[in-house]
């Protein structure tokens, strides 16, 4: 393989990168909404990301000042 990719939210960093990153673009509050209502069955993962996403709407100045005002906190011993 060329790449390989896994989730480090809550494990290897210690944050939620989706949640920092919402509260950082002021949209914590209906991030959060749809994650609860994923979380509850409401909806699949993949659709409550890309709601997510479309709700942040990231791009590479958002994601360059947030880790300028956040760098990433990883998890002691990993």
């Amino acid at each position: 393989a060329d790449a390989v990719c896994f989730d480090v939210d809550t494990t290897d960093c210690m944050d939620a990168a989706i949640d920092e990153i919402a509260k950082f673009a002021t949209k914590e509050k209906e991030v959060v909404e749809l994650t609860l209502r994923a979380m509850r069955g409401g909806m699949t993962f993949r659709e409550a990301l890309a709601k997510r996403l479309e709700i942040i709407q990231p791009s590479t100045d958002l994601f360059n000042d947030f880790l300028r005002c956040h760098p990433p906190r990883l998890t002691p011993g990993i």
